[in-house]
């Protein structure tokens, strides 16, 4: 199996080899002929794309994108800064139209024009150095450390409430210090531009929101019960995924997940396309054979309504609750059958009922969905961590 998929893995990577040098050549051909089309004579007498054209271009290509951003887009590209693109400079254009800006509406003139006692003490030094202090690496693992403690607590004292209410608020007083000097690190909105500090804010106010219900309800003599509350609670543990944004090993698999996903959709609906095809199939050649017993009462004389399933290894497995009798059963054995779960067990039981050629539609499931289809799963997933990799080392 491992040389199967290291063979489907090199035809994988030469195949999007090949698929990458079309793809660059097809793009050049295309920049080529947009560039004869809308370029104009220079004034050293050569041919070239001038901003303004430039600028109308993109106007209609990326509409969404600020005129600001395609000026820097143009200015990089115009090495020679002599205010024209040449063939090989705009050639380069679809590289660097994927280049992401932060673009600042709010410049610094205005915004210490307005909240200029802010703006000041935030620019002072003694602040910028609080402000290191805060960023340091030391000071983030002591707040994964907290995270880690938390969850350690939660299950320690799980039977001592009360000491467990007493160490669950020292924990949110920690946690809502943590997002405060953050937000202050961070220089204020610029605070909410990283999804996971969203992510904390949702976490620890939700579990503050839980417990200041509890004190309003205690207060009217209401006690609620304790699985409610600890469910506010228990959503402190969902901090722990923040590890993965500490720890570099840990963000290469996330940012790798994440970029396999719309991917991964594609062949998900392969997938899926393949198990109707065959579900349609096996429940025409296969359904109705046979049918679990009532209640799923299984005992020694069990037939399933087959005889030739009569004390056989089948029946003894219980496993005539998978069948093809419905789409629904059919696409739940497909499952099971794909995953390797007792292959040999599903198919000697509907030989034993058919034919011994129904091995072969059995076969021919697996060779599609498992060696084929899974084995390009796991080559894509493989390149993608090992770009994903490289580009966290580099």
């Amino acid at each position: 199996m491992g040389i199967l998929t290291a063979s489907v893995y090199n035809s994988y990577k030469a195949h999007l080899g090949e698929f990458v040098v079309k793809t660059v050549m097809k793009r050049k051909e295309k920049l080529d002929e947009a560039f004869n089309l809308i370029s104009t004579m220079t004034p050293d007498g050569g041919q070239g794309v001038s901003q303004g054209t430039f600028l109308r271009l993109m106007r209609i290509v990326k509409p969404q994108r600020s005129e600001d951003s395609m000026k820097v887009i143009f200015h990089v590209l115009d090495k020679n800064k002599s205010g024209y693109l040449g063939k090989e400079e705009f050639e380069r254009l679809s590289e660097y139209m994927q280049a992401k800006f932060e673009e600042i509406e709010l410049s610094r003139a205005y915004f210490s024009t307005y909240i200029s006692k802010f703006y000041d003490t935030y620019t002072s030094p003694r602040f910028q150095l609080i402000v290191h202090y805060i960023e340091h690496n030391i000071t983030k693992l002591f707040f994964t450390c907290l995270i880690i403690a938390n969850a350690i607590t939660i299950i320690l004292f799980h039977s001592y409430p009360q000491f467990q209410e007493i160490i669950e608020s020292i924990f949110t007083i920690c946690f809502i210090f943590e997002l405060i000097v953050n937000y202050l690190a961070c220089g204020g909105v610029k605070f909410f531009n990283d999804g996971w500090n969203l992510f904390d804010c949702i976490i620890v106010f939700g579990a503050l929101i839980g417990q200041v219900f509890q004190l309003i309800f205690y207060s009217f003599g209401i006690y609620l019960p304790g699985s409610i509350i600890q469910i506010f609670l228990l959503l402190r543990l969902f901090r722990l995924l923040k590890v993965f944004s500490v720890v570099p090993q840990f963000r290469v698999v996330i940012n790798c997940i994440l970029t396999i996903l719309p991917s991964l959709a594609a062949y998900t609906a392969i997938l899926l396309i393949l198990f109707y095809i065959f579900s349609c199939i096996a429940m025409e050649l296969f359904g109705l054979l046979y049918i679990p017993p009532i209640n799923y009462n299984y005992t020694l004389d069990t037939t399933c309504n087959n005889q030739y399933l009569l004390h056989s290894e089948f029946v003894e497995w219980h496993y005539c609750t998978f069948n093809f009798n419905s789409a629904l059963d059919s696409f739940l054995l497909l499952l099971i059958i794909v995953v390797g779960n007792n292959w040999h067990i599903f198919v000697d039981g509907f030989s034993d009922i058919t034919t011994k050629w129904s091995r072969l539609f059995f076969i021919i499931i697996h060779w599609i969905c498992v060696l084929l289809v899974l084995n390009v799963v796991l080559a894509f997933i493989i390149e993608a961590f090992l770009i994903e990799y490289d580009s966290q080392q580099n």
